[in-house]
Parts: structure tokens; sequence; C-alpha cells
């Protein structure tokens, strides 16, 4: 209990009164004494600036003038607590959650108020010594302002994001990074990161992140593979960022699957790979041709009278065999360029395929290969049918075994031609694979490597005419079946 103090003086001559008086109005902080009713008695010059009101104003008024209308509800709990208990209940305490005060132009603030009880002549008060705490209230909401966009910002990011701890642990991870791994929350909790890596990148994980976590760098990136938790192995390129606190260590992920890029990447390689094949293939397939033609042709220019007949009649037959060749050669190359523009066009004419199989026969110039079965006729482009089976007879004389044989049949509206050797049969993998452009099954010893062209145009020719080709094994057989619609008349 605080009594009033007597009116008496100091060693120095000064009164008690003026002493106290003195020391509360050089209080910084705004201090508000009121009664049981809730009256101001006393008003400092600390709170005269933060209110905005004189003293002399607020004197006798209620206190509910310094409060908010929306806050008067809540502000007399305490001092109603202190006339219910009394001042000596009562223990001066900062209340941390801050109130609100109402100044004389209408405006709020928010206030940090300690409550203390007195009790003078008798009567009970209450003193309140208020802070005016808008700059950390400020900061506060600005804070929250930024948490909660960076929550917002984390969550709902479409690239995988993770919270690391400074030992490489999870801490939290977005939805985006949960989709990515197949992990939840719960999964990861506790989890060293490291663990979802693949086990031969692990240590490029920490030889490239050892140095952000040691502070010593504030970022670092680097490629590597993770395991699924349905065991798919993806590539991802993390990213990892120091979160900017020394002191709490925290890092920041982001991690994109690259998965599909690198694939991309593997597949241009082999792509540019195949092209700087293609290149030699041609040269060495425009070569052979060219250079009989032009020795030959040399000699019959130079040497011609000194010639027999015999020898003139076999270098004529020999130009006009590679020339052939080389017409083919050029026919691939133009049907594969009009192709990719996809301006490649064919026409449908009823033709006899077993008329189509002896023409190219007679142009290779074998009479091992034996065509047979029925005389069908079928849809498609005279032309393009005899380049497709070229194609096929071509690769059964460089890659197969004889007997090469070439079947005709029709299957209800299906006319087929097949051409069958008895070669090793192509690996399941290849099966696909040899139909795409640049791409070779065979690579025999002492052969040079073809463009890789010839399946592809043929496949394309078939669907264009309206047909197929396919590759079937069977038990000691490869066989390359060129299906089109039977013609009219033959159904």
């Amino acid at each position: 209990m605080i009594s009033q103090p007597r009116r008496r003086s100091d060693g120095w001559g000064v009164s008690s009164d003026a002493v106290y008086r003195s020391l509360v109005e050089a209080v910084a902080d705004p201090l508000v004494v009121i009664n049981e009713q809730h009256q101001i008695v006393l008003f400092n010059r600390a709170a005269e600036r933060v209110f905005g009101y004189d003293a002399a104003e607020l004197l006798g008024e209620d206190l509910n003038l310094l409060i908010p209308d929306e806050h008067r509800h809540s502000h007399p709990d305490q001092v109603n607590r202190f006339g219910a208990q009394g001042s000596h209940h009562l223990k001066p305490a900062w209340h941390r959650d801050p109130v609100q005060g109402r100044r004389s132009d209408g405006s709020t603030f928010p206030a940090e108020v300690s409550l203390s009880g007195l009790e003078v002549d008798g009567r009970r008060l209450m003193a309140a010594a208020l802070r005016d705490v808008t700059p950390r209230v400020e900061m506060e909401r600005a804070l929250e302002t930024s948490e909660r966009r960076f929550r917002a910002m984390f969550e709902q990011s479409p690239i995988a994001m993770v919270l690391v701890a400074p030992a490489g642990g999870y801490v939290s991870g977005n939805r985006a990074f949960h989709e990515q791994t197949g992990y939840s929350s719960d999964e990861l909790e506790d989890k060293w990161l490291g663990e979802i890596v693949h086990e031969e990148d692990r240590d490029l994980l920490m030889r490239e992140f050892r140095p952000v976590v040691a502070g010593l760098e504030e970022t670092a990136r680097v490629e590597l593979r993770y395991v699924r938790k349905d065991g798919a192995v993806r590539t991802m390129d993390l990213f990892l960022a120091s979160m900017g606190d020394p002191d709490s260590g925290y890092l920041i992920g982001q991690a994109t699957d690259v998965t599909h890029r690198m694939e991309d990447r593997a597949r241009l390689e082999e792509l540019v790979r195949s092209k700087d094949e293609l290149i030699a293939s041609i040269s060495h397939e425009l070569r052979t041709p060219l250079t009989a033609l032009v020795g030959f042709a040399q000699l019959l220019h130079s040497e011609y009278s000194a010639l027999d007949p015999v020898e003139r009649a076999e270098m004529i037959g020999t130009i006009v065999s590679e020339s052939v060749d080389l017409t083919n050669i050029v026919d691939d190359l133009l049907v594969a360029a009009r192709a990719e523009i996809d301006v490649l066009t064919v026409a449908r004419v009823a033709i006899d395929l077993r008329a189509q199989a002896s023409q190219i026969l007679e142009m290779h110039g074998s009479d091992q290969i034996e065509v047979v079965g029925a005389d069908v006729r079928a849809w498609g482009d005279p032309a393009r049918v005899r380049q497709i089976l070229r194609n096929l007879v071509s690769n059964a004389m460089k890659y197969g075994r004889d007997p090469i044989t070439i079947d005709v049949a029709k299957h209800g509206s299906t006319a087929v031609i097949s051409v069958a050797d008895r070669g090793e049969p192509i690996a399941k993998d290849d099966q696909v694979r040899i139909f795409e452009p640049y791409e070779r099954a065979h690579r025999v010893a002492g052969v040079t490597a073809s463009m890789g062209l010839g399946l592809p145009i043929s496949r394309q020719l078939a669907s264009l005419m309206g047909g197929s080709l396919v590759y079937v094994r069977t038990p000691d057989t490869n066989v390359f079946a060129l299906e089109l619609p039977l013609a009219v008349g033959d159904d």
C-alpha cells in the first residue's frame, strides 16, 4: 500500500509532493491514473503528447474517451478486477498483447500497458503506464504478410521446393515436391534427403552442397539422379540456397525434373551421331557407283578402239548397273526429304505384284531369288512398290542368308508380298528402331553401314498407299511383308 506523501522539505528545501509531481511528469511513457469510477485523475505530459489532449481537458473524464468504440467492452476488465479484489492483489506487470488507444483526432494506435494498484488517503486508484508499440506492430504485421506470401508462393509453386535443415534433414516440402518424389510429408519427416538421391550420386550431392551448408557459398546447383517412391529413377536439376540466416543454417531447395530433357539430349546426340554416319554412308554409297561410272567411261572414251566388243559390252553393262544403283540412292534421299516436309505423294492404280517383283529381280540380275505364290493385283503406285521391294531385297542380300524368297498372296481384302531370308533374327528392341530414320539393326564386319533410310521410307510409302510394312520372325526366317489393299476383282 502506498500512502499519500506528507508535505515536507528534504535536505535541499524541496517539498515531497513537488518531487513526486516532477517524477511523474518526467516519465517518458504516458501515465494515466483513474479512480474506481473509471475517471481520469492524472494525465502526465507524455500522455498529452501521445493522445493529443491537454491534461485539463481530461481530468474527471471517463477513461472510455481514450478507448476506441469497438474495444471499450474489453478494456475495463482489469479495472473491474481491481475494484473487486483491491489494489494489494494487483501486481504491476507489462501486458505484451497490445491494446488500442484513441487520440484526440480519432486515430488509434497499439500500446502495451502496465497496470498498478494504488491507495491514496483510503481511495483506490489504478495507474496505467503505456508504451506506443506502433513500430513493433507494423514490423510484426509486415513479417506476417511476408511469411504468408512466402508460404503461398512455396505451397503453390509449380516447381518442387523443399526446406532443408542444416544437417540435410527434411523440414517441409510443397505439393509439387511430394508429387515429384511420390513421398508424403509424413514419410519424409526426419529423413535425410540424401536417401532419395540415387546411391551413385550421393557423393556428388555432398561435394556440391557442402560449401553452402558450411556457409562458404550462398548457392549451388547440380544435376543428379533420384529414386521415386515407386522405384523409378529420374533426373533432377537441384538448386540449393541459404535462407539468409547464418544462425539457423536452414536451406531452401528447388528441384526440377529434367528426365525428359536428358532423354531428349540423348536422342539428339544419337541423331547427330546417326547423321554423321549417314553422311559417311552416303559418301560411300555414292562413291562406289561413281567410281565405276567414271572409270569405265574414261576407259571407253580413251581406249575404245583398243577394247574388244566383249570388254566394251561388260563395261557398258557395269555403267548401266551402277547408274541404276546411283539412281536408287538418289531416289531414296529424295523420298526421305519430301516425306520430311510432307510433300510426298503416290499414285493409286491396279498393279500386278508378281510383275513388280520380277522387274526388281531383273534389275538385281539375281537368278537365285525365287518368286512364289499366286498372281495378285493390288492398289498402289508401281514405282513406289518397286522401291519398297528393292529396299527389302537389298537388305536381304546384304544382311540375310540364302535362300531368299519373294512370296505373293492374298488374305481377305488384303494383298501381301513378302521378302524372306534365313538370316539372324532381329533383336526385339531393334524391331521398332529399324523403322526409324538413320537407324540400323545389323552391323556386319566388312560391310559398310547403310544409310538407314530404306525401311523408314518403305513404311512411309506403304502407309501412303493405304497399306503397311511389318516385320515377322518365324522359327528360322526373317519376313518383311508389304500389305496393300486388294484390287477390285481380286477379292
